[in-house]
């Protein structure tokens, strides 16, 4: 089933994923019995590409709504509003059958690795589960030989098949989740924190990992992080959000050389520095609390914790638009914005 893209977005004939005006909303009731009291926008208008071959980071404050987006584009969470399309496919019209043949394309590795491991499931029937379900392998000595390839991949031995969740490290739980992502051969992964639960020593192995699938099977990754250093390393361009929108989206070094919204240029200020001396020159630490998603504020979301916030803040919500720059791609939802060098955090891509 083809869909005919329609979207106000600039698009590229490479875009393997676009999303148009997503929005998921989850109802809050006043008791058990029912009754609405309101809606809780996890994810509010968003809309982007993500061009085969390449990394979209996705960052933000805790609550903005990014792993709600990454399982909205899936179909893990339903949607409110909006498009989603692969490939030119409809996502969201497509029937069970069509879209069971979909994930095989549509991968994710999740953030909580022991919550996502059936704890009754050794690592071999994990990994090999989907092997099974999609008929790619001819056999149980075949399913076998593959999930040992798999593990050794991700970095894992073939003495961790016949292991359960619990008697791994959190580390092991996650590159388990790895292997199974990469078992169908998935075009586009979203991965939430995928080195969060990692050592230090393994993060860059990993990333490194997922480097070379990317060059090698020209995967398109969508990376939700906290950490801007991974941010900066991995990916090609960078989406900023705050409770539910995007507030800022460009491509990688000119955000973090210039980010031009204040809650961007906050985030770049609060990364960790080796060198606390240059901590003199990095903008102020953003301060108090990411409003309910509940009871947004009106106008700019942005515009309670914002020092530079007047009164068209308070009353009119920016819209996501191009803004002059050395990169078109470069757009931000701030009436405001001016351009800034932005401190930047450390080149490692570790920390």
């Amino acid at each position: 089933m083809q869909a005919t893209v329609h979207s106000a977005l600039t698009r590229t004939d490479d875009a393997i994923l676009q999303v148009e005006n997503l929005r998921t909303h989850f109802p809050v009731h006043r008791s058990a019995l029912g009754g609405a009291r309101g809606w809780v926008k996890a994810v509010d208008g968003v809309s982007f590409e993500v061009e085969r071959g390449r990394t979209l980071g996705l960052v933000g404050e805790s609550g903005c709504g990014k792993t709600t987006l990454g399982r909205t584009i899936l179909r893990l969470i339903p949607a409110t509003a909006g498009k989603v399309y692969f490939e030119g496919t409809d996502v969201f019209g497509l029937p069970p059958a069509e879209l069971r043949r979909l994930r095989r394309q549509m991968q994710i590795i999740f953030q909580d690795p022991l919550g996502s491991l059936n704890p009754r499931m050794t690592v071999e029937t994990i990994v090999g589960e989907a092997l099974g379900v999609h008929r790619l392998t001819r056999s149980a000595r075949q399913r076998h030989q593959r999930v040992a390839e798999l593990l050794g991949w991700v970095g894992l031995s073939a003495d961790h098949l016949r292991s359960y969740p619990h008697e791994l490290s959190g580390g092991q739980r996650q590159r388990v989740g790895l292997a199974r992502a990469l078992s169908l051969e998935p075009k586009f992964i979203v991965c939430d924190e995928p080195v969060s639960a990692l050592d230090v020593s393994i993060q860059a192995q990993i990333l490194n990992l997922l480097a070379d699938l990317q060059r090698e099977l020209r995967l398109s990754y969508l990376l939700i992080a906290h950490n801007l250093a991974v941010v900066r390393h991995f990916c090609d361009e960078v989406a900023v959000m705050y409770l539910g929108k995007i507030v800022e989206h460009a491509p990688a070094q000119e955000l973090f050389h210039s980010a031009r919204h204040p809650y961007a240029q906050a985030l770049l200020a609060a990364a960790p520095e080796p060198d606390p001396r240059s901590r003199r020159e990095r903008g102020t630490v953003l301060g108090g609390e990411v409003p309910s998603p509940l009871d947004p504020p009106p106008g700019c979301a942005f515009h309670p914790r914002c020092p530079l916030a007047d009164e068209r803040c308070r009353r009119e919500t920016p819209a996501l638009r191009q803004h002059d720059g050395p990169s078109a791609a470069h757009r931000v939802a701030c009436h405001l914005a001016v351009e800034t060098t932005s401190p930047s955090p450390s080149q490692s891509p570790v920390g």
